[in-house]
């Protein structure tokens, strides 16, 4: 077990005054450490940061490091704000981690709202493209019970009904193909309602792609939707027995 240096409040947008930044949860050893992105949910509409300190403490005492950024939500966001803040902020950590320490692979992921914006970054390429970064070439994505159709708080802010099951330019779904980086898909079997037959549909989708990468769907038994940071029983979190075989691997 790793101990872990915490560094707070880094500034990767400096032209906004607010969610404008991230913190680090480091391993401490001589490395490489595989260096994980992570974004918290709240349906984009609330959570901060700091909402990811237990997850980022105990991922980094196992020997992964963790950037936890903070987004624009909305009402205050309009599409694709928080989007562009989740690009940005891997952008940032990948050209200012060495900085913390000797990182190996970069990878990406997101726990429910904060999963929509990990799928969208690893297939709708236009956003990680934008820094120069092919999300294909990254060591993989954890993506944590996400809605791969259009979100529902997008639709509900779009004027439309957030019950809708749509699938256009807003939703990962839209951009399955092929060729991608590892990803490891996350979900309950007591979920929220549909969550669980949307990352199926996904998964499937992707497997009639012939996706060329692993591709990996985990149903877990038992936690609801807001349990998955949560101890699991065994002194670990959900979310860390699922993702941390997947990192080590993949690493």
């Amino acid at each position: 077990m790793y101990e872990v240096k915490i560094v707070k409040d880094l500034c990767y947008a400096p032209e906004r005054l607010e969610r404008n930044a991230l913190d680090l949860y480091l391993p401490q050893g001589e490395g490489p450490f595989p260096l994980l992105v992570f974004f918290y949910g709240g349906g984009l509409e609330q959570g901060v940061k700091e909402d990811l300190e237990g997850m980022g403490r105990e991922f980094a005492q196992a020997g992964v490091a963790v950037a936890a950024p903070d987004y624009r939500l909305f009402p205050e966001a309009v599409y694709p704000d928080f989007l562009l803040d989740a690009a940005r902020s891997v952008a940032w950590v990948n050209e200012h981690a060495d900085a913390y320490l000797r990182r190996g692979k970069l990878f990406v992921g997101g726990y429910s709202a904060g999963c929509y914006l990990s799928m969208m970054l690893a297939f709708d390429k236009q956003y990680l493209g934008a820094h120069g970064l092919d999300p294909d070439a990254f060591g993989g994505f954890v993506q944590l019970s996400g809605q791969p159709t259009t979100h529902f708080n997008v639709l509900k802010y779009s004027g439309l009904d957030p019950r809708t099951a749509r699938i256009d330019h807003r939703a990962p779904l839209y951009f399955a193909r092929s060729q991608g980086a590892p990803q490891l898909f996350i979900v309950s079997d007591d979920d929220m309602p549909c969550r669980l037959e949307q990352n199926q549909l996904f998964v499937k989708t992707l497997e009639h792609f012939e996706y060329a990468a692993p591709l990996r769907l985990q149903v877990v038994h038992g936690p609801g939707h807001g349990d998955f940071l949560n101890d699991a029983g065994r002194g670990h979190s959900y979310l860390f027995e699922q993702a941390l075989p997947f990192l080590q691997e993949m690493a």
